[in-house]
């Protein structure tokens, strides 16, 4: 049916296309006195938990070593780093995966300013 179909559709937008470009959500949480505001989940004003770079080869010579460096640097012990072995988009790597979630990997994370973003908005 037509209500079906758009159920689908609008499944399917909401996990991002299911390309591995997540939507960068907040969490919106309401308190008295102060209405609704965005908050980010993560301490410090960063909006993650956890971050896992992958180290696998192709991501590697495509410099993730320095990205997995840098990030752990600009993160300190807010937000916790790891390295995974391939999240399997080796042609758009670096690649990095949000908070154990398979569809919130973010790709071509190279520059500082990548980094930044990712880490305050997901």
């Amino acid at each position: 049916t037509t209500m079906a179909a758009l159920r689908a559709l609008v499944l399917f937008l909401s996990l991002g296309l299911g390309l591995g470009f997540g939507l960068g959500l907040r969490t919106l949480r309401v308190r008295p006195g102060h209405g609704l505001r965005s908050e980010p989940e993560g301490g410090d004003g960063f909006a993650v938990k956890k971050l896992e770079v992958c180290t696998g080869p192709k991501c590697r010579r495509k410099g993730s070593k320095k990205t997995l460096e840098k990030l752990k640097e600009l993160a300190g012990d807010a937000v916790e780093i790891e390295e995974y072995n391939c999240f399997s988009e080796c042609f758009m790597g670096p690649n990095v995966r949000i908070d154990d979630n398979e569809l919130k990997i973010r790709n071509e994370v190279k520059t500082e300013e990548d980094m930044l973003k990712l880490l305050k908005q997901g």
